[in-house]
């Protein structure tokens, strides 16, 4: 057993990455299980990638000149992230859930329509 996640790849200037380095994931595959799971992914894969944060960084110091975003989404609601990594460097984000403030000139009836966030 395990906890899977799904994986969304970007890299500057293009959704997924580009062909230089889609070459270099696919020639390097075989010296790290990391880049091999990168190309799995890809395929719209969920799976076991735990230590993906540290491939990125591997994979940032190769093409030190770009930047990679990784937006994963974890099997439970509330396990998503976005990690942004370059040259070795990486910071990791989780998003803010905020609730509107309660206003009772927003409340209704029942089978009236229900307010929508804008």
């Amino acid at each position: 057993m395990g906890y899977y996640s799904d994986f969304h790849y970007e890299e500057e200037g293009h959704e997924g990455f580009s062909e230089t380095v889609l070459k270099f994931l696919e020639d390097n595959k075989d010296v790290n299980d990391g880049y091999d799971c990168i190309l799995y992914t890809l395929e719209g894969e969920s799976t076991k990638f735990y230590e993906y944060k540290d491939t990125m960084i591997e994979l940032s110091k190769e093409f030190c000149d770009r930047e990679f975003m990784v937006h994963r989404n974890g099997e439970g609601n509330e396990d998503i992230e976005r990690s942004y990594f370059q040259n070795g460097k990486s910071v990791h984000y989780t998003p803010e859930l905020l609730w509107p403030d309660f206003n009772p000139k927003d409340l209704k009836w029942s089978g009236e329509e229900q307010l929508q966030p804008q």
